[in-house]
């Protein structure tokens, strides 16, 4: 009889381990082909939480779209996000974003970055030799760099 007293206590346990490791800043590195995992990134700094979520990386057209939370209860976020942002491949290519679609002002930012999937001499971004690739907001609200990466495979 006394083990069904541990039970629920074990059960709840079990959700805080869970929980603990999903904590902002523990989001592990997850390779495109791994069948679904979460590939979102989180990273704060300054009383700023960014999170980035890829989403075409496997199929890309002209652009690659990153999903961007900003989320602050300090600051104002009015800048426009696409100055603030760049890839960079670990081969060294690097490309400015094009837009971001997701305003400026407020506590809260939900938008899309676009960036083109070619650096300027025209070769693509993720391709055969390329293995991570890294978005970089640079001067986010005083942070000097909030830093992305995903492990990549053409």
């Amino acid at each position: 009889m006394r083990s069904r007293n541990f039970l629920p206590l074990i059960g709840l346990l079990a959700l805080i381990m869970a929980a603990c490791q999903a904590a902002p800043g523990s989001v592990p590195e997850n390779r495109l082909d791994s069948g679904g995992a979460d590939l979102t990134r989180i990273h704060e700094s300054n009383g700023v939480r960014v999170a980035v979520t890829p989403l075409n990386l496997n199929t890309p057209g002209d652009t690659l779209e990153f999903e961007v939370a900003l989320d602050t209860h300090t600051r104002d976020l009015d800048f426009d996000l696409a100055a603030l942002a760049f890839l960079r491949t670990d081969r060294g290519e690097e490309v400015r974003a094009l837009a971001w679609d997701g305003g400026r002002g407020g506590h809260h930012l939900r938008g899309r970055l676009f960036f083109p999937s070619r650096d300027p001499t025209g070769l693509a971004l993720i391709r055969e030799g390329v293995h991570v690739l890294e978005l970089i907001l640079r001067d986010v609200d005083g942070a000097p760099e909030h830093s992305f990466r995903w492990e990549v495979s053409p």
